[in-house]
């Protein structure tokens, strides 16, 4: 992603919360719709300063039965953040990656549902204590992988996920220094 980017996305999002300014956040129970096809319809997808939330410096991120839907970015993402647990999420249709953990210690995503448009379902980069189980990741014609992992990776779990009719393999390599990766027990169809 970048430092540039970063800095650009920490500026604007539906949901924000940045700068080391909050700890152990519940978010459940609603659903974000990013209007993407009904208000910005002239908007490029994957356009960095619109994501539907932005989480920066959070240490104890809890999102639990929420819907992000028909968004211009990145659904969630999550920076600079430790503890984050993410279950029974959906996301519809952003217009680039579901979740993108970038410097996450401790994350897990467990329990949902991704329909690709543009880019993968969740894309760990450079995480430590990442766990990837019991999810559902398929794209509605368009899109990427179903994970994406890269930059340097430490103590990842990807299991009891479902895998199909994605553009590109369920689970993508790039550029990773990996170490204590374990992938088994998935669906790739």
């Amino acid at each position: 992603m970048g430092w540039a980017r970063e800095q650009h996305c920490r500026e604007k999002a539906m949901l924000m919360i940045k700068g080391n300014s909050a700890t152990d956040v519940t978010i459940k129970g609603f659903t974000v719709d990013g209007s993407q096809s009904d208000y910005y319809s002239g908007v490029k997808l994957g356009t960095s300063c619109y994501n539907m939330a932005t989480f920066i410096g959070v240490n104890g991120l809890t999102i639990k039965n929420v819907t992000f839907q028909n968004g211009c970015n990145d659904a969630m993402l999550i920076s600079k953040s430790s503890n984050v647990t993410i279950d029974t999420v959906t996301v519809n249709k952003c217009g680039h990656d579901g979740i993108y953990a970038y410097h996450v210690t401790g994350i897990t995503v467990k329990n949902c549902k991704f329909i690709n448009r543009t880019n993968s379902s969740c894309r760990f980069d450079s995480v430590a204590d990442g766990v990837f189980t019991n999810n559902d990741c398929t794209t509605s014609g368009g899109g990427y992988a179903g994970l994406e992992l890269q930059g340097t990776l430490k103590n990842i779990e990807v299991y009891g996920n479902n895998f199909h009719d994605l553009a590109a393999p369920g689970i993508v390599h790039l550029n990773t220094k990996e170490t204590n990766v374990n992938i088994h027990d998935n669906v790739i169809a």
